[in-house]
């Protein structure tokens, strides 16, 4: 059984990018690799797409608001 991947963000709850990228291309590789099912990986990258969102938009709200309006 293939152990889920668990997040380990610091106490202030700002996410590292970099290592959320990583975790995303991760879970590409054991996708195509077979080693999980291609529904599963997509389930786990949209909750990894949605976290950095979110933490995106919330580290610098003024720089948001100016991208997507």
């Amino acid at each position: 059984m293939i152990k889920p991947i668990t997040h380990n963000y610091s106490s202030c709850s700002i996410m590292n990018t970099s290592k959320t990228i990583d975790e995303a291309l991760v879970i590409i590789g054991r996708a195509r690799m077979g080693k999980i099912p291609c529904n599963e990986a997509l389930d786990r990258l949209w909750e990894v797409l949605v976290n950095l969102d979110f933490e995106l938009k919330t580290r610098n709200p003024i720089r948001h608001c100016a991208l997507y309006n």
